[in-house]
């Protein structure tokens, strides 16, 4: 993960309930080390001193490479995202001394600031970036895909391979060719 995302906090945990920070995220690269690309991430998010932690609120826009569906072509697409985590200590400010949470203010999607009082952003955009991308991406809305004969990008050409008709259908077409409906 890249060091870009990871924001000492130590001065605003001092202040008083609902002071704000701003940190921009401008063309900062979220490197994932189990995606074969990166991701670069505009925008700008706000920090908010909270009773108990650090809100992070903003809307950041991510560009993410994906390969079309379709036509297994690359390209880039940009999404916007809106942040709003809440990053909780592990330790008190003044004391030092480990803060210890009930399990009903906390649960898995929490976030924590660490020991050194630095919020690391990499987990949450990580997580952000994986829930915008598509399950099946098309690189446009009309995309032809390939030929499954020859495997010809249908986008820049068009090929003679007859289409595959299943011959377990076969019965079926007749008789729907005998009515004049269906060719």
């Amino acid at each position: 993960m890249e060091l870009d995302f990871q924001i000492n906090v130590s001065q605003l945990l001092k202040t008083n309930v609902g002071s704000v920070k701003k940190f921009g995220l401008d063309q900062a690269i979220l490197d994932l080390e189990d995606e074969d690309s990166a991701s670069k991430i505009d925008g700008e998010v706000l920090l908010t001193r909270t009773d108990r932690g650090v809100w992070v609120s903003g809307i950041v826009e991510i560009y993410i490479s994906l390969e079309c569906s379709r036509c297994l072509v690359h390209y880039s697409s940009l999404n916007k995202i809106a942040i709003d985590d809440e990053f909780l200590p592990s330790v008190d400010i003044n004391s030092g001394a480990k803060l210890r949470y009930a399990d009903t203010e906390i649960n898995q999607d929490t976030y924590s600031i660490d020991a050194h009082h630095v919020l690391d952003l990499s987990e949450a955009l990580r997580q952000y970036r994986l829930s915008t991308m598509p399950i099946a991406p098309l690189c446009r809305v009309d995309c032809k895909g390939i030929c499954t004969e020859c495997g010809i990008d249908l986008n820049v050409s068009s090929c003679s391979c007859e289409p595959y008709q299943d011959q377990r259908w076969a019965k079926l077409r007749e008789l729907l060719n005998t009515n004049g409906t269906i060719t």
